[in-house]
């Protein structure tokens, strides 16, 4: 009777549609941008290099980083639009992590946890040279052995660290809170993101409106045939980035990986026990 409970409530949690969908309008994306622009759909990557960027090269000024401009000024705006569209989105993935209410086994992460745990993602990141998009879709789908490696070993270590610290793990009390105020989107959150909207949207308009005056603005000879070229190839990019970018963020709602309930259910093992783990 035990086991039947467990594997209703884990069939209950189970969204195979959702995640089907979603999984496929992701993947749509990083074929997209590979075909149409000849780049990889790298998230580690593509933040990397805004943050690596000097005074004297910003990605505005950088024709090569104008198709990132455009991805990330798609990618925020389909995530905008998404979030102002509540209906749109409560019919995919609920308005909120309602199990939260419910299932106290579910980890409210600390602010101190929230910088611990960004801190190692992106070291993690940048010194395996991608995460789970470089790695986990594009890398995977070309049979990349270090990619292998990297998932191998990322998945390996979420699933331990999901599985073992749990509330009775020596580092409960830092990393957790039991309070769900703090649990994101917050006010504060969603405000701040609202801004890297807007920021990253204005921006991409602003490289699409300069590589376009450029493309136009100098006539092809001998002496910057070259130049011409190149900068008619970083325009181009921009409009398969612009689809991928889009496409991308509504993968992600769509298949409720936006939810930190559904990637911690899947990868707590524990949750085969309780009756709440979410294959999803």
């Amino acid at each position: 009777k035990s086991m039947s409970l467990s594997a209703m409530s884990t069939l209950s949690l189970f969204t195979p549609v959702e995640g089907f969908v979603g999984g496929s309008i992701i993947g749509l994306a990083a074929g997209s941008l590979l075909l149409g622009a000849g780049e990889i759909m790298g998230a580690s990557g593509l933040i990397s290099s805004f943050a690596k960027g000097s005074l004297s090269e910003t990605p505005i000024s950088s024709p090569a980083q104008h198709w990132k401009l455009a991805f990330m000024g798609s990618f925020f705006l389909t995530a905008q639009f998404l979030l102002y569209y509540k209906d749109y989105s409560r019919a995919w993935s609920g308005d909120s992590d309602s199990r939260y209410a419910y299932d106290p086994n579910l980890p409210l992460v600390s602010t101190f946890g929230h910088i611990i745990s960004g801190f190692l993602v992106g070291f993690g990141t940048k010194l395996g040279n991608g995460c789970t998009t470089g790695h986990g879709i594009c890398g995977l789908a070309r049979f990349s052995k270090r990619s292998f490696v990297a998932v191998l070993s990322f998945m390996t270590t979420g699933i331990l660290s999901a599985t073992v610290c749990g509330p009775k793990c020596i580092f409960f009390d830092l990393l957790r809170t039991t309070s769900t105020e703090g649990v994101s989107p917050t006010s504060l959150t969603q405000k701040l993101g609202g801004v890297i909207s807007l920021f990253s949207i204005a921006a991409g308009i602003a490289a699409f409106i300069r590589r376009r005056s450029r493309q136009y603005s100098a006539p092809a000879d001998e002496g910057n045939k070259e130049e011409v070229l190149e900068n008619y190839n970083n325009f181009r990019k921009m409009i398969p980035a612009t689809i991928s970018g889009s496409l991308f963020a509504a993968g992600l709602e769509i298949s409720t990986m936006v939810k930190s309930t559904k990637i911690y259910g899947f990868l707590d093992l524990t949750g085969f026990s309780r009756g709440t783990y979410d294959p999803t």
